[in-house]
């Protein structure tokens, strides 16, 4: 059986909308698992802050680390103008620790 150049075409644009959605929902799939990996890493850091601060003498030392590691972070993200998979997985792990510092912060304040 011939094809028409009608079915030529949906089937050309249908391989062309799943190739986009495909890359998108791995997309999708990558970025939240890393800001639920992020979410993770801040609720555990503000869970286990009492057996960090037993190593250091004041809390001031593991604030100040902690913003300098994320500004560092930071620098390394918008330094760079390639877009980079492996960089907007660290931006959203970095979302996800601020997040979960937010959240731990309303379950410490109430």
């Amino acid at each position: 059986m011939r094809k028409s150049q009608l079915n030529k075409k949906i089937y050309f644009f249908y391989l062309k909308i799943f190739q986009k959605n495909k890359n998108f929902l791995n997309f999708i799939e990558k970025s939240l698992l890393s800001l639920y990996l992020g979410f993770f890493i801040g609720n555990f850091f503000g869970t286990f802050f009492k057996n960090i601060y037993e190593f250091l003498l004041w809390d001031g030392f593991i604030i100040i680390f902690l913003n300098l590691f994320l500004e560092f972070i930071n620098n390394i993200i918008y330094k760079i103008n390639k877009k980079n998979i492996f960089l907007k997985i660290l931006k959203n792990i970095k979302i996800g620790i601020l997040i979960g510092f937010f959240i731990d912060a309303f379950k410490v304040g109430s």
